[in-house]
């Protein structure tokens, strides 16, 4: 239900024809995920339906409102929380889709699903805060706020040198359940260890959430030991499930190329 989904959705009703959007999350899609107050549309658009929007510039928070105004004014049928598990022929030859919240008979199926599908999450209490995102695209929109980076691999810790190196944050942590960066490529390691060092990056090494507050993280470690830290805001890199399983399933080939330096 992001702006690709919502749209062809938009003009197969315009067309006249029966539809239902299923998203696994919240509707808006990956819009929801990024970071308060960041601008994250300039020019116009036309949406079939709905018409024109000619406010040329938008914070996330405009534009998921503007994404409800669209499902209250179109009457945009949209299931939220369904996860699509499989999409198989049924004997009539209508396709049978099936999610989490059931079985959905329909003639055709088309996918919005992005080539990054969703993210992991922690499923800690206060996750659904806004203060919550999945990704850092513009680290100057963290500036003068204390950030949490949770992950270990590669896109946790360059999140943290992006908004250490960009983002004037008041500070930067990254929070790892293991002990060690053993993941990341070894320049990224020794970056970590430079940038403690410095003073730069706080690693809370052996640490997992516990609970997410408006000013505030609690974790605990694993020796069952709780803390709280001062937050602002908290970056999840945890990983992500791709589509990659459910094209498969269905029978589209997935053919992964390979640059030549």
């Amino acid at each position: 239900a992001g702006p690709a989904g919502t749209s062809a959705t938009l003009r197969l009703m315009e067309a006249g024809l029966r539809v239902l959007l299923l998203e696994r999350e919240a509707f808006g899609g990956t819009i929801t995920h990024y970071p308060r107050a960041k601008v994250v549309m300039t020019g116009f658009l036309d949406f079939p339906v709905y018409g024109r929007v000619s406010k040329r510039k938008m914070s996330k928070e405009q534009l998921v409102e503007l994404w409800q105004d669209i499902r209250e004014k179109t009457g945009l049928q949209v299931a939220v929380g369904e996860l699509v598990e499989k999409i198989e022929r049924a004997e009539d030859g209508n396709w049978l889709v099936s999610s989490t919240g059931g079985v959905f008979k329909t003639a055709n199926v088309l996918l919005a699903l992005g080539r990054r599908g969703s993210p992991r999450k922690l499923d800690v209490p206060g996750e659904e805060r806004s203060k919550v995102v999945y990704r850092v695209i513009e680290p100057e929109v963290f500036q003068d706020q204390h950030v949490l980076v949770v992950g270990g691999g590669n896109a946790a810790v360059e999140s943290a040198f992006a908004l250490v190196d960009g983002g004037k944050c008041a500070s930067v942590a990254i929070s790892y359940r293991k002990n060690n960066f053993a993941r990341c490529r070894q320049p990224n390691r020794q970056r970590v260890d430079a940038d403690v060092q410095a003073g730069r990056l706080t690693a809370l090494m052996g640490t997992q959430v516990e609970e997410i507050f408006e000013d505030r993280v609690t974790l605990r470690n694993g020796s069952g030991e709780p803390s709280t830290i001062r937050n602002d805001a908290v970056v999840i890199q945890v990983g992500g499930t791709a589509p990659t399983a459910l094209l498969q399933d269905i029978g589209i080939e997935i053919v992964t190329k390979y640059g030549e330096a």
